[in-house]
């Protein structure tokens, strides 16, 4: 019988880079109350940041927050209206995971009308993306992307859904997450990390835990976390 388990390792690459450019985005809550350092490169979704709330919409942070579905900021919404809005580019550091809070949704039409993307910005290659979560409170996702470290990237927040009824994009509250804090290589126990039923045991374990279908399996540092310690039978899951 063919067995299955799950491994979660480190989540990033630990060089370390010296900058020459701050690593810094400007107006990342949008809490000017404008979109300054941020360019709509296409449409009319983004005209102005809102304090309006899209039915349950209630979780964005500080005052402003950007929503395709209020182009102007203000009611009425316009689900229809479409658009693409772009940072001004920033240096993304090493060791750092980018985070942000997201809510939308295009779930009548396809799902992937709604997202945003993490973007070099010397050729515009896509490292990056996260559609909306289909749900209109938002909720904290991140960037933890290793090509993106020590690089000029920009953001792009993407509408492409023209039809009323569940289209459009919502975020927020961007900024740099030290990835030593958040634990995401395992190093410090399940530091960080939410943990429920059995499956993962009470600790991640070290790279001498190699079982026979797992040899030469390589990993960051010392830990990582496997969900058959409590046997493959056991059940349970690990939220960051």
């Amino acid at each position: 019988m063919k067995k299955s388990n799950l491994i979660f390792c480190t989540i990033t690459a630990a060089a370390l880079l010296t900058l020459t450019v701050t690593a810094e985005i400007l107006n990342p809550g949008f809490e000017l109350g404008s979109y300054t350092n941020w360019t709509s490169i296409s449409g009319t979704a983004f005209g102005q940041p809102t304090t309006e709330a899209a039915w349950t919409l209630t979780s964005w942070e500080g005052v402003y927050y950007a929503n395709s579905a209020y182009p102007d900021g203000n009611l009425p919404a316009d689900e229809p209206a479409v658009g693409v809005l772009r940072s001004d580019t920033f240096i993304f550091p090493t060791n750092y995971a980018l985070s942000f809070l997201i809510g939308g949704a295009s779930i009548h039409w396809g799902y992937t009308n709604t997202y945003i993307t993490l973007n070099l910005a010397s050729d515009d290659t896509e490292l990056a993306r996260e559609l909306t979560p289909e749900n209109p409170v938002m909720g904290k996702k991140y960037f933890d992307t290793p090509a993106a470290h020590g690089q000029e990237v920009y953001i792009e927040v993407v509408d492409n859904g023209t039809n009323a009824g569940w289209s459009w994009i919502a975020v927020d509250d961007f900024k740099f997450e030290s990835l030593d804090l958040q634990n995401f290589d395992f190093e410090n126990g399940y530091n960080n990390w939410e943990v429920t039923g059995s499956a993962w045991g009470s600790g991640p374990v070290t790279t001498n835990y190699l079982p026979v279908h797992s040899v030469g399996f390589g990993c960051h540092g010392d830990y990582f976390a496997v969900s058959r310690i409590g046997g493959e039978a056991a059940t349970g899951t690990i939220k960051s």
